[in-house]
């Protein structure tokens, strides 16, 4: 009988862990160190369907994505599906692009694409895992739905994309040192994280991989060591007393 009790006891702190690392990992998601959504498009000059969703994998790990989807909601909050069952892996510090059929771009194709529900201004464009668990979503305009702030909505040819730090710019990200510097930063505040490039810059599993910019680890400063200083000894004359010698 304690033998039975035993064996249960291990099978249920086994299944405990794997909850709690589940949960944990979910929660890592939400605070941006795993998948997010790094860019949106919602359309272009001549074309209204020249639209995007970009996901960015910040780790240094591929991630499966196998049954994930994303969805648009409206400002009323009507949910509805963009793509649903994304299958494959998100290598690290790489993106997926995630397209209405009717983009098109001349160099970076789109990895998978929709055919309807099209993005609209006040959108907010949300990723599930294969699980049903919200790991980031991004408010626009008016959405209802945001992570703290809304980003404005892109206008016509624009895109929102996410930092790579908290002190990104439209420069940095294109031309300047975090060009390839990927897309991760999350501080769980749409409008701090995105900012509006005047063109958008769309990237696919092909493009060249990001790794995040470092921060390096504070070293300790350590205190100078202070010598003692030692004061010479001077050499001491001694002097030598002599008694007379007893008579014998």
């Amino acid at each position: 009988m304690q033998k039975i009790f035993l064996s249960l006891l291990f099978f249920l702190t086994l299944a405990f862990s794997f909850i709690v690392v589940s949960q944990a990992s979910i929660k890592a998601n939400l605070s941006g160190t795993a998948i997010v959504i790094s860019q949106i498009q919602i359309g272009a000059t001549g074309n209204a369907s020249q639209e995007f969703v970009e996901l960015y994998n910040p780790t240094t790990a591929p991630i499966d994505i196998s049954g994930w989807r994303v969805t648009k909601k409206t400002a009323a909050g009507v949910e509805t599906s963009l793509k649903e069952n994304l299958s494959g892996m998100i290598a690290p510090h790489t993106y997926l692009l995630i397209a209405h059929e009717g983009y098109v771009h001349t160099s970076i194709p789109a990895d998978s694409t929709y055919t309807q529900n099209i993005i609209a201004n006040d959108n907010t464009i949300l990723l599930y895992n294969a699980s049903g668990a919200l790991l980031d979503k991004v408010g626009m305009g008016n959405a209802g739905d945001k992570e703290a702030t809304t980003e404005p909505n892109p206008t016509t040819n624009r895109s929102i994309i996410r930092k790579a730090t908290a002190t990104s710019t439209a420069q940095s990200l294109t031309s300047g040192d975090e060009a390839l510097s990927g897309n991760g930063y999350d501080s769980d505040n749409n409008d701090f994280d995105f900012i509006t490039l005047t063109t958008a810059m769309p990237r696919n599993s092909l493009s060249p991989a990001s790794p995040p910019i470092s921060t390096p680890t504070p070293q300790p400063t350590l205190a100078p060591t202070t010598v003692p200083s030692v004061t010479p000894i001077t050499p001491q004359t001694h002097r030598l007393s002599f008694l007379p010698q007893r008579q014998q």
